[in-house]
């Protein structure tokens, strides 16, 4: 039997995520677990299955972060040479709509 993952990606305006399914575990889908492991993990941690549409490219225009991980590496670096350093997106699927096909 073919175990091919069936892969779904929501590439949202503010708020991306993904799931996957296989055959192998036909009643399971896995979403993606966005949420940072913290220093005393308590029962009540919840799983976060989206994270930020961010993106953040690295001076030869390749990517070096995406998501929360986008956000804060790029709030953690700004200085007046941050433009030199990266290029920062957010909000960015809007600017699709914008465009005539």
């Amino acid at each position: 039997m073919d175990s091919s993952p069936v892969v779904a990606l929501d590439l949202g305006t503010i708020f991306s995520g993904y799931a996957f399914w296989t055959n192998k575990e036909p009643h399971q889908t896995m979403t993606g677990d966005w949420s940072k492991p913290t220093q005393t993990p308590k029962k009540e941690d919840i799983k976060i299955p989206k994270t930020r549409t961010a993106l953040l490219l690295n001076f030869n225009d390749e990517l070096d972060a995406f998501g929360r991980d986008a956000v804060e590496k790029f709030l953690e670096n700004l200085s007046d040479e941050c433009d030199s350093k990266f290029r920062y997106f957010d909000h960015f699927r809007m600017q699709l709509y914008e465009k005539e096909v």
